[in-house]
């Protein structure tokens, strides 16, 4: 194979709500409680935070972008259940970024940064060659 690809999850975390009430408000995802180990690796660091996480659906050959908006789609409907915890919750989206050849570009315009911005989402980039 040679070609780059994306992935990306959006991560909802708290130290103050428990993983069941994150499930409760945001729908099925993956969930891991606080306290749990981070891995199973022995002697693994323990969450300081309930963790809710939601992988893209999105093919990954969509663009960064595209799953950034699958997402923005996603917290404009939970509008309402973010407004009442948003002091309680962190957010990030996640992307993976794998490449094969010697160049990978993407971009964000400025309304989806926009977007992200006014929910307070923290981007994350993990990059791979």
């Amino acid at each position: 194979m040679n070609e780059n690809f994306f992935r990306s999850s959006l991560v909802i975390s708290s130290e103050i709500l428990s993983s069941a009430e994150l499930l409760r408000i945001f729908g099925a995802a993956k969930v891991m409680e606080k306290g749990s180990p981070m891995s199973s690796a022995p002697g693994s660091q323990r969450r300081s935070a309930a963790v809710w996480k939601r992988t893209s659906a999105l093919p990954e050959t969509s663009s960064p972008a595209e799953h950034a908006t699958e997402f923005i789609r996603f917290l404009q409907a939970k509008y309402v259940e973010i407004e009442s915890i948003r002091d309680q919750v962190q957010i990030d989206m996640w992307f993976m970024v794998s490449h094969e050849k010697d160049q990978c570009g993407f971009s964000f315009e400025s309304d989806c940064l926009c977007s992200l911005s006014k929910w307070g989402v923290n981007l994350v980039f993990d990059l791979y060659r």
